[in-house]
């Protein structure tokens, strides 16, 4: 026992027990295998839309619930696209991309994950819209804020958390 706790192991947290009990019981549902395509489809989607408003991705595609935009074309960082979308209420990440030339507290890349977004209960209507709304704001187009903040508020309460 002392070869694995305390040394590599470390102590039993117990959120992470209990935060992994609760997504084991939710892999046991007969909808979580639903959940799942439809994760995908939505990411795939938002990938189709934003490579047909010229948007890069990095590996150019995804298999999974998210996918990193290369943001180099437009003339955003992923910190400022990070802090512009939070002011929205649209979470991201900045991130890296391969040979960023910008430093890794910059980034050239965001990260965006469809896993919350379809819990909530979000289609392929959704995405387009919520996918329309980020390349809006990203392009800086002179959308009026309230108006797509509004909105996007508007469409989370229409899909609550809870």
């Amino acid at each position: 026992d002392k070869a694995v706790f305390p040394g590599s192991q470390g102590g039993p947290l117990m959120h992470i027990i209990a935060a992994k009990a609760l997504a084991f019981k939710e892999a046991l549902n007969n909808n979580f295998n639903i959940y799942q395509k439809q994760v995908l489809i939505n990411s795939k989607l938002m990938v189709k839309i934003f490579k047909k408003n010229n948007y890069k991705i990095v590996s150019n595609g995804t298999d999974i619930h998210m996918f990193i935009l290369n943001l180099t074309n437009k003339n955003i960082t992923g910190l400022e696209a990070q802090i512009l979308l939070e002011n929205y209420n649209i979470i991201v990440n900045k991130n890296s991309i391969p040979d960023d030339i910008a430093p890794p507290s910059i980034t050239s890349g965001i990260r965006i994950g469809t896993s919350a977004v379809t819990k909530r209960g979000f289609k392929e209507k959704e995405i387009t819209i919520l996918t329309t709304y980020i390349i809006n704001i990203l392009n800086n187009t002179n959308l009026y804020f309230k108006y797509i903040k509004s909105n996007i508020i508007k469409l989370c309460n229409d899909f609550p958390v809870y």
